[in-house]
């Protein structure tokens, strides 16, 4: 996986309970807050659908019979409310 350089600012006193976890931990600074991170992530909720999703799958059924011919080309259009990009 590749790897990126950030720099973040932390409160003096966060930084210093996190070197302290991170050595009793035997890791380094930055190998503990990755994995901090990580662990984050996995707890995230997924995305929700929202109801501009769900109205926009909606809107398709019967599109075909409309005037609407360039569904195949502005299918983002009709499904999320967004323009084709291309």
């Amino acid at each position: 996986m590749e790897s990126v350089r950030k720099q973040i600012t932390l409160p003096k006193s966060v930084e210093r309970r996190y070197e302290q976890l991170a050595k009793e931990n035997c890791k380094d600074f930055s190998e503990y807050i990755e994995e901090i991170l990580k662990t984050h992530l996995k707890f995230l909720p997924k995305k929700k659908r929202n109801q501009n999703d769900r109205d926009g799958l909606r809107s398709l059924i019967g599109i075909a019979s409309g005037q609407d011919g360039d569904v195949s080309v502005n299918h983002d259009k009709y499904l999320y409310g967004e323009p084709d990009i291309h």
